[in-house]
């Protein structure tokens, strides 16, 4: 019986290495390996001073440790629970994503100005200031939050 205890302790504790290593070395930034392989090496150790014999224990003491080390990175580091934030406004036409200049079909004859485009397979809310029919080619010059401007290839 000692053998399988042991097996256990050292599988809980090299999963644990391992996961941090990785997430060192293969994903940095993430911090997933991190929580989860820091709370494989709290369930070895209380396995190794004899506090977790049960499996059941084991599996609810690593997601409790996981939870818990999340919530402390989440408040006392809360740079790391947020993504990368911009100054620019939602509607600001500044080019980030390669949008300006695409090209795009009108999908069904413009109303007015208004009407939609159809840009790498995905339709778009569009405007133009151009009277466009379906099927006409368009180039986006500008975007705001989920609307195109375009105006008619020549």
């Amino acid at each position: 019986m000692e053998s399988v205890e042991t097996a256990s302790y050292a599988i809980w504790f090299l999963c644990g290495i391992i996961l941090i290593l990785l997430e060192v070395t293969v994903a940095p930034g993430l911090f997933v390996g991190v929580i989860f392989g820091a709370s494989a090496v709290v369930v070895s150790i209380l396995m190794k001073l004899g506090f977790l014999p049960e499996v059941i224990m084991q599996v609810t003491v690593f997601c409790g440790c996981a939870a818990a080390i999340l919530v402390v990175l989440r408040v006392f580091f809360p740079q790391l629970a947020v993504g990368k934030v911009s100054s620019k406004s939602e509607d600001d036409t500044e080019d980030g994503c390669g949008i300006i200049g695409s090209k795009a079909t009108v999908a069904d004859d413009f109303k007015g100005s208004h009407g939609v485009v159809l840009m790498n397979g995905t339709r778009w809310n569009a405007t133009s200031e151009d009277a466009l029919i379906k099927g006409d080619m368009v180039t986006v010059t500008s975007y705001g939050s989920t609307c195109l401007s375009v105006e008619k290839i020549k």
